[in-house]
């Protein structure tokens, strides 16, 4: 009865201690109020203010990832029409870019990231 009641015990720990390590890698928090994606190990944040479009690298336990060296673009729907936005490094994790129209009410994202031969890519709905 003893080895029973201990079995249980330990079943329950295992099982709610598990259940905290599934709650702490949830969601990403996004840092600059942007909508979120992950992708090949990297968190990507897109935030957007009118025209301008900036796209946060980090990784997966929150740490800056360089931008430098990496180049990408941002592919938008809005309204049944593309637009598409060249980033560039604009300095620490931050790859950056203008717009021709300001980008307001998108359905989706297509961030294309590219740095040393390698890629990534991610895909954001306006409704994540």
């Amino acid at each position: 009865m003893r080895v029973a009641r201990w079995n249980i015990c330990t079943g329950l720990m295992v099982f709610v201690i598990g259940l905290g390590n599934g709650w702490t890698h949830g969601e990403p928090t996004p840092a600059h109020g942007g909508k979120m994606a992950e992708s090949h190990g990297q968190v990507l944040e897109l935030a957007i203010r009118k025209k301008t479009v900036d796209l946060y690298l980090t990784d997966h336990e929150g740490h800056p990832a360089s931008a430098d060296g990496a180049t990408g673009k941002v592919v938008f729907l809005m309204h049944g029409k593309k637009l598409e936005t060249a980033l560039k490094p604009a300095g620490d994790n931050r790859l950056s870019g203008e717009a021709l129209a300001e980008v307001s009410g998108f359905e989706s994202a297509v961030i294309t990231v590219e740095r040393g031969g390698n890629s990534l890519s991610a895909r954001i709905s306006a409704h994540h």
